[in-house]
């Protein structure tokens, strides 16, 4: 299940992208589109998305990267747990590492990561 998610004070530079398609789209010249969906269960990165809200209160569960190769030279990706709770949110990626690693976790309540693909892997270029 996934829903959009979209401050008011934001509209004008985000899309609302959900897993029936771009619902809608407001940017201002010279701003870049941010795309971002609310997930509460498994998910696959998809092409213009750019803020996964992960929420695990059902269960833990991956977001999982598209491959580094795909995502060359675009935006970087943010990964943000909302739930607070035992289930954590694993962030994993089809092909390449990301710092290193298979996976990396958001352990805890508002932790975040975004990503930034150089080609072949996935790095960590924010995290709190």
């Amino acid at each position: 299940m996934t829903s959009a998610y979209l401050p008011e004070d934001l509209a004008v530079q985000v899309g609302i992208w959900s897993e029936a398609g771009l619902r809608s789209f407001d940017t201002m010249p010279g701003w870049l589109p941010w795309f971002a969906i609310a997930v509460t269960s498994a998910y696959t990165v998809q092409t213009l998305d750019r803020v996964i809200l992960a929420n695990a209160t059902a269960g833990a569960f991956t977001v999982t990267l598209p491959t580094a190769v795909d995502r060359n030279g675009q935006q970087p990706i943010t990964i943000k747990r909302v739930n607070s709770g035992a289930n954590a949110v694993t962030i994993g990626s089809t092909s390449g590492t990301i710092d290193g690693s298979a996976t990396v976790s958001l352990a805890s309540q508002y932790s975040c990561k975004t990503v930034i693909s150089d080609g072949t892997n996935w790095h960590i270029v924010m995290s709190f």
